[in-house]
């Protein structure tokens, strides 16, 4: 019921953010750049100065994760002194001593969310059934951890389970519902690794749905005085995106296309005109996977 009283704000928004699409200049085609050569290093660079980055996947694909780790490696290069920390969607934090999810609130967690970085060697670990059991997540968290980088779990069992059982894990407001979750987690390791570590760079990994600046409740809205950095990855094959592009651009764009080589789409103009772009297109940068 909650969900369905969302949806009309929720088109109206839409509706909104398409209507000054088409507004612009050639609707904004003049603005998206694109790069072929060295993308990984290319986009390293780019966030080299970034506080905070939000990376969206489509699940399931080895490519995205692949080129997450090997985009961390290249930024763990360039600042070899900088400290990185990846939030993960797919890690579970441990159980509450009251396993209720309800109310499911921004506060159902604080503190009892501030965890030690997920030890991929333990094999009593809730989470070592990630390292056996999905190839794709066992060569990703080797990278970054080969690479330094401490990663740390998100999700909420009991709440997973709970919105799996009433088929709401991927709705607008299941979506919104674990965000909020996402966010205290993330606010109270960031508060406690900043009185040490500054300068850190804070990572969140996880599904499209939960970085795009078009969805309500995104994880990145919850950061915005960090003016946090949104990416989708994907690949040419499943082009899934949660920007609203499609929909006002002809399918005939290079980013919509097929291609042999990896390609990085990113807003071009001073900070605040990409910035402003991202968000009433979805994304900041958006790398495209052979």
């Amino acid at each position: 019921m909650q969900q369905n009283r969302m949806l009309p704000t929720v088109m109206e928004h839409y509706e909104w953010k398409l209507n000054w699409i088409n507004k612009q200049p050639n609707r904004g085609k003049d603005f998206l750049a694109m790069e072929t050569d060295g993308v990984q290093t290319f986009l390293a660079e780019k966030l080299a100065n970034e506080k905070m980055v939000f990376i969206g996947e489509v699940h399931g694909k080895m490519a995205p994760r692949r080129a997450v780790a090997d985009v961390i490696e290249q930024i763990h290069l360039l600042q070899p002194g900088r400290k990185i920390v990846v939030f993960a969607e797919s890690l579970y934090l441990k159980p509450l001593p009251a396993e209720s999810a309800r109310p499911y609130t921004y506060y159902r967690r604080g503190t009892e969310g501030v965890e030690e970085p997920f030890d991929m060697q333990d094999p009593t670990s809730p989470n070592a059934r990630v390292m056996q059991g999905d190839i794709s997540f066992n060569e990703m968290f080797t990278k970054l951890h080969e690479n330094g980088v401490e990663i740390y779990p998100l999700e909420d069992a009991v709440v997973a389970q709970v919105q799996k059982s009433e088929d709401r894990i991927s709705s607008v407001q299941g979506l919104a519902e674990r965000n909020r979750g996402f966010a205290r987690v993330m606010q109270s390791q960031i508060e406690r690794i900043r009185q040490t570590d500054p300068e850190t760079l804070f990572v969140f990994f996880g599904g499209m749905g939960h970085v795009s600046w078009n969805m309500p409740l995104s994880l990145p809205k919850f950061f915005a005085p960090e003016k946090p950095v949104v990416i989708e990855v994907a690949e040419d094959s499943n082009p899934k995106s949660f920007s609203l592009l499609p929909s006002v651009w002809e399918s005939s764009h290079p980013l919509f296309t097929v291609s042999t080589q990896e390609r990085l789409f990113w807003w071009r103009g001073d900070r605040e005109t990409a910035r402003q772009w991202g968000r009433q297109t979805g994304f900041d940068f958006r790398l495209n996977l052979p």
